[in-house]
């Protein structure tokens, strides 16, 4: 129904062919002072997410309508942006973050695609050597966030644990695995500092109401204004508290390594994110069935208009 109301245009195929289609390029919405006026529409809160065909033929009596309940909430994606039930969201979620993340500093050393493995190291001369490698605990890399400094793998056999080394092995162009080295030559070594379920892991980190740079340093007496360089060489290991140029003071350190944050810093999960953008997309827009009549109008003659371009806005004055 709704591009039915859509204009057609002639439309030249790559065979010569002109045929009549639909100008699908055309886009008419609702203005944000329209959407605020509350004699226009009544908010209800969907929180079984009902789907919009659902709605609509509760409210009008027509399911075909569904497309004016995504044009007053502005849902370009209904598959993806109309809300869903509680335990599908809930499903989809634990589906879509299962598993564990690993942090390490040294994480701009990874790359997606690249096989983590367990590894004993030596040291002789100071020079990282692999002593023994556990064929059993190895991962692929799937996803990296290099701000909050963790990585999710697909763990095959046995998952990785605290504490643990290990070394990164890296399709060459002869399509063999091979370890990785820095560009001396040396041996790379990835400490795994933290490990924790994919779904809590931080998403960001706050302080009062204002999203916060995990890289804040802190002391004693609370966060100051001073923020160490997420991307800083010599941060390996760092070991001197007065240098703000490492990372050894900051919130993410901290967090990495099991110590407390700072009092008043809040860790915000991907969890805990997922859920709150949720529970907002069950609170929607439904316009008063009384309106629906001169809406629909109103709508045909703006979509069909060649006046004002091809994106317009509708601005009802109820």
């Amino acid at each position: 129904m709704y591009f039915n109301k859509f204009p057609k245009i002639d439309y030249k195929f790559s065979n010569n062919q002109t045929l009549p289609v639909v100008d699908i390029f055309r886009k008419v919405s609702f203005s944000q002072e329209s959407l605020q006026n509350s004699n226009i529409f009544i908010n209800i809160v969907n929180g079984e997410g009902k789907k919009a065909e659902i709605l609509a033929y509760e409210y009008y009596s027509n399911p075909e309508f569904s497309w004016l309940l995504f044009m007053a909430n502005q849902t370009v994606n209904p598959s993806l942006d109309w809300p869903v039930n509680y335990d599908t969201f809930k499903l989809n979620l634990n589906s879509r973050y299962s598993g564990f993340v690993y942090y390490t500093v040294n994480i701009n050393k990874l790359q997606e695609g690249d096989i983590i493995m367990s590894a004993i190291i030596t040291t002789p001369s100071g020079v990282p050597n692999i002593a023994s490698i556990d064929v059993t605990t190895y991962g692929m890399i799937t996803s990296i966030n290099r701000e909050l400094r963790y990585f999710h793998s697909i763990d095959f056999i046995n998952s990785m644990l605290p504490s643990s080394k290990a070394i990164i092995l890296r399709l060459n162009s002869n399509g063999k695995y091979r370890p990785v080295e820095d560009e001396n030559g040396i041996l790379i070594v990835i400490n795994i500092l933290k490990k924790e379920p994919y779904i809590t892991a931080p998403k960001y980190f706050k302080y009062g109401p204002l999203i916060i740079s995990p890289y804040r340093i802190f002391n004693v007496a609370g966060l100051t204004d001073a923020t160490a360089s997420p991307v800083t060489t010599g941060i390996y290991e760092p070991t001197v508290t007065s240098d703000p140029n490492t990372l050894y003071n900051t919130i993410i350190y901290s967090y990495m390594l099991y110590n407390p944050i700072p009092s008043g810093v809040v860790k915000v999960s991907i969890q805990e994110d997922e859920f709150a953008i949720q529970n907002a997309k069950y609170n929607i827009k439904v316009i008063k069935p009384e309106l629906i009549s001169d809406i629909v109008d109103l709508f045909d003659k703006t979509i069909n208009s060649n006046s004002i371009g091809r994106a317009q806005q509708i601005e009802l004055f109820i």
